[in-house]
């Protein structure tokens, strides 16, 4: 759907975000990420508890080296589908074309287009949700050596959205007539609003 990209005259800026020039917002959003990561693989060994060692270690020296560098592969894609998978929902609410970038090893997905809240949170939570479930399936359905393959890449999935589920926690309490443009970046809010909390 098509979109208009100018900020109705009655909206004014009442917060910005900028990714990587806030130390506090970088370490916030770095100790969640360690965090998340931190609690799956907890989760990860507490399942393992009590069962038999995972086929996978008992691969030979050569095909275990292939099936961590087919891991690895796995999870440099699901990186870049995450990204695409934001660029897509903005581009699906908006109708302009989305653009992506690297800055400091980040990638990210933007666009000038402003977003509702509603939208907003289903850009940032599509990829979570989405990889979510199809990596779980995957972690159930595939072969003893495959699934655990699946389960490290949704360990990946739960980290790597920190910073979506950060700023989705901070949009659902705002008022519902905010406006958002999410530039890859940065990230601004506006609102008709008077006293809106910054």
């Amino acid at each position: 759907m098509d979109k208009d990209t100018k900020l109705p005259q009655d909206y004014r800026q009442t917060a910005k975000y900028e990714l990587l020039s806030s130390r506090k917002d970088i370490l916030i959003v770095n100790g969640l990420t360690i965090f998340l990561f931190l609690f799956m693989c907890v989760i990860g060994v507490l399942l393992l508890i009590g069962k038999r060692p995972l086929p996978v270690l008992e691969l030979s020296a050569g095909k275990y080296l292939g099936w961590m560098f087919a891991v690895l592969f796995f999870i440099l894609a699901y990186v870049a589908l995450h990204m695409w998978i934001h660029g897509r929902m903005m581009r699906y609410f908006s109708g302009e074309k989305p653009f992506y970038g690297i800055r400091s090893l980040y990638l990210y997905a933007g666009c000038n287009a402003f977003f509702s809240r509603r939208e907003y949170l289903i850009i940032l939570l599509a990829p979570f949700v989405s990889a979510g479930i199809l990596l779980l399936l995957l972690t159930l359905m595939l072969s003893p050596i495959w699934s655990p393959a699946a389960y490290i890449i949704q360990i990946f999935n739960v980290s790597v959205s920190g910073r979506d589920l950060a700023a989705a926690y901070y949009i659902r309490k705002q008022s519902d007539d905010i406006l958002i443009q999410d530039t890859g970046l940065s990230v601004a809010v506006y609102s008709a609003s008077s006293g809106f909390p910054v």
